[in-house]
């Protein structure tokens, strides 16, 4: 996994590669509008080079993070523990200090001190990918044959997705299966 801001990441990619910034760049310019959607030019698109992120950047730059496998050798009396948001490392006869990270975080109103990255539902769960001001991602596993409350919103769209299965949608009074 690879962790930077995006303003980073393009500030890096401009000076390691700067012929992919130049086509995303003419893709975006010549983008189309679909409703909720930005539309990427397809042929703008193509012409970008195909170099992975791992050559174009990271074995370059010294300003991005790299998480990979986490060990731990030679080492006595810690507790390791990994979830889908953090990682904790501590001896253990601090482990009850956990509660002083949460202070720490609630102070700096972090969202990490309240919500998790992976929510439970009686009809399966969701994990959030991003959320920012305007719009929030997420990847919702509904339990086979499990369904979700009805919705109504006003002042936002919501686009949905299914990756595997199908799902019976229904849109005002309209009831159909999306593959």
């Amino acid at each position: 996994m690879f962790l930077f801001k995006a303003s980073q990441y393009l500030k890096e990619l401009e000076m390691f590669n700067p012929d992919i910034v130049g086509t995303c760049r003419i893709a975006m310019e010549n983008a189309l509008e679909d409703q909720d959607f930005l539309r990427l030019d397809a042929a703008s698109f193509k012409a970008c080079p195909s170099d992975s992120i791992d050559y174009a950047v990271m074995e370059k730059t010294n300003a991005a993070v790299v998480i990979r496998l986490l060990t731990a050798i030679g080492v006595e009396d810690l507790v390791i523990v990994e979830t889908t948001d953090a990682v904790l490392v501590a001896h253990k006869d601090q482990v009850q200090d956990v509660k002083d990270i949460v202070s720490r975080l609630k102070a700096m109103k972090r969202n990490e001190a309240y919500l998790h990255r992976k929510v439970y539902r009686p009809w399966g769960y969701y994990e959030n990918l991003d959320i920012e001001s305007r719009y929030q991602v997420k990847h919702i596993t509904v339990n086979p044959g499990a369904s979700l409350s009805l919705q109504l919103h006003y002042h936002r769209s919501e686009h949905w997705v299914v990756v595997k299965g199908t799902a019976r949608i229904t849109r005002d009074e309209e009831t159909f299966i999306l593959f």
